[in-house]
């Protein structure tokens, strides 16, 4: 595939899109079932999934659960095919996880080595994980895949021959070195890193990120350092949401947006069951107020889809190479993020009155003690001076999100716009 950028949206945009309303954003909530060890090992793993299933559901949430091959192989014999129904008819998404792992024989699946992974062996490996759960619920029709380290070469071709619309993450270390956060946007992919191909009719790109409570390097080595604790998603889904808001407020071309996080059905214990549970607790609210919605790949698909159709040839992502931040608050994005050096925790709202909305952020050194506190502040509507003396007195530096530029300003008159501002001591 050739990747094509969309410019023509930045010169001539119709009037009927102006005036479309900002849909929701899709929060996306991704378990990943990994190859198995022993059928103890599945059934644990399997009702970990369930013990997670129940958190999502009391919440209204959907699960976006891709397998490997021995995952569904076990669940066959074991007669859990009603079970793996019973997630679909609730309105969660199944899909295929395939690791670089061959079914040799029953419940003998080995690695298959770097220096064999030719087109025809990794096609074959691919026909082992999707027959394995199109052999278990064969009435369902399979649109989803995350595919473990098999990208470039023949990837897209086997997306397409597979009939794999849905692809299930992937490129965090890109986003994460180019954007400092995860795409704020499904899109469609061209054959590499973020690049954007809207002639690609085969499959779009549903993201998230990794493991949830894990703050580390990830993907190949040495990987790159990215923040799944909940604090940070915190952080990160405030910035999905100030882009969208933005977009609603100056009458922006209608755009998916997307928030997506991640578990495993072996890395889900009680403590991160907790944290799950606290995060959903606390994006309830977002729902409640019709700002982000709680989706399955299926349904990001088919929002996508129609949204696609109503806006032809127009970017869904507008990532364009040379210009690798693709929304409207760079220097917020800069000052926001996580690496192996900084962190950037949310630490609770703070209440500035009618129309303000606040939020305490926690920035400093990772290993060490060396740490200060953030406001991030905006408005709904128009522009007022705050008076935040109550929480620090004296003169404050306020930071636009926009430009990265600071001024001085005193703590009891501090200007707050709809555009965001970071404010510190």
């Amino acid at each position: 595939m050739t990747a094509r950028f969309a410019l023509a949206w930045l010169l001539v945009v119709p009037t009927a899109l102006l005036a479309e309303e900002q849909p929701p954003i899709d929060i996306v909530f991704k378990i990943h079932l990994e190859p198995q060890s022993t059928r103890e090992a599945y059934r644990k793993r399997r009702d970990d999934v369930e013990a997670v299933r129940a958190i999502a559901e009391a919440h209204g949430a959907r699960l976006s659960i891709h397998g490997n091959g021995e995952f569904w192989e076990y669940s066959r014999e074991e007669g859990d095919a009603p079970l793996v129904r019973a997630w679909i008819a609730a309105g969660h998404h199944v899909g295929v996880h395939m690791h670089s792992v061959y079914r040799r024989g029953p419940h003998d699946w080995p690695q298959l080595p770097t220096a064999q992974q030719t087109a025809d062996r990794i096609r074959s490996l691919w026909q082992d994980h999707s027959d394995a759960l199109r052999t278990l619920v064969p009435e369902h029709a399979i649109q989803g895949a995350t595919p473990f380290g098999f990208e470039g070469g023949t990837f897209d071709t086997l997306m397409q021959s597979f009939g794999f619309s849905i692809l299930g993450g992937g490129r965090h270390e890109i986003a994460s070195d180019l954007l400092g956060h995860p795409p704020f946007n499904p899109w469609r992919p061209g054959a590499a890193g973020l690049e954007e191909d809207l002639s690609n009719r085969d499959y779009l790109i549903v993201f998230h990120c990794p493991q949830i409570t894990e703050a580390k390097p990830h993907g190949p080595q040495p990987g790159t350092f990215q923040d799944a604790a909940v604090a940070h998603l915190q952080v990160e889904f405030l910035q999905v949401l100030l882009e969208r808001e933005r977009e609603a407020r100056t009458g922006g071309v209608a755009k998916r947006w997307l928030f997506g996080f991640l578990t495993h059905d072996n890395q889900s214990p009680a403590e991160t069951r907790a944290e799950i549970e606290r995060l959903f607790t606390w994006l309830d609210p977002f729902v409640r107020a019709g700002q982000a919605r709680y989706a399955s790949f299926d349904e990001v698909a088919a929002s996508f889809l129609d949204w696609e159709a109503r806006h032809p040839g127009v970017s869904s992502f507008h990532y364009q190479a040379g210009d690798p931040y693709p929304y409207s608050f760079p220097a917020l994005a800069s000052a926001l993020h996580a690496s192996s050096s900084q962190v950037v925790d949310l630490l609770g709202s703070v209440e500035l009155g009618s129309g303000t909305s606040a939020y305490r952020l926690l920035r400093g050194t990772r290993s060490g003690t060396e740490k200060e506190e953030l406001l991030l502040a905006w408005r709904a509507a128009g522009s007022a001076n705050v008076d935040l003396s109550a929480l620090w007195p004296g003169s404050l530096r306020v930071m636009d999100g926009a430009s990265g530029r600071e001024e001085t300003a005193s703590a009891t008159a501090v200007p707050v716009g709809p555009d965001p501002v970071l404010v510190r001591r």
